[in-house]
């Protein structure tokens, strides 16, 4: 596509020649904005049930909604423009997206330990939930 510049008594004085970026996976960006967008709605209504009552469990899967509507945000990008990305580029880009993946995992994690388990196991448990994150992590970047 070519777009022509001109000045205010419209002459010609630039041709540009515009690619056109392609979108690789259409459906796949629309649902995920989609689904950002139902997650991060789930994320705030939690986090404003959190701001009334005070429990813990409701902050933690808070965050877990809105860190993976984030992650989808992410992915969507990803899936839709990962061929104009250089090969660096592309790989950290989804490290970072399953880490997040992995992190909102967590949250999710710690805030069904902290409705199932008496609170003396759940301090316990959220350290293996932060265990299995760090091998995680060391997996996905290695």
């Amino acid at each position: 596509m070519t777009v022509k510049v001109t000045d205010k008594n419209c002459r010609i004085y630039k041709n540009i020649i515009m690619k056109k970026i392609a979108i690789n996976e259409p459906t796949t960006v629309i649902t995920n904005i989609i689904i950002s967008m139902l997650s991060l709605l789930c994320g705030l209504s939690l986090f404003k049930i959190y701001s009334i009552k005070m429990e813990s469990v409701h902050l933690h899967i808070s965050i877990a909604y809105c860190i993976f509507a984030f992650t989808n945000i992410l992915a969507g990008i990803f899936h839709g423009f990962h061929h104009n990305f250089s090969q660096t580029f592309r790989n950290w880009f989804w490290g970072l997206t399953l880490i997040l993946i992995g992190m909102a995992i967590e949250f999710f994690l710690l805030g069904m330990f902290l409705s199932v388990f008496p609170i003396k196991i759940y301090f316990y448990a959220r350290w293996a939930a932060i265990a299995a994150m760090t091998i995680y992590g060391v997996i996905i970047l290695r």
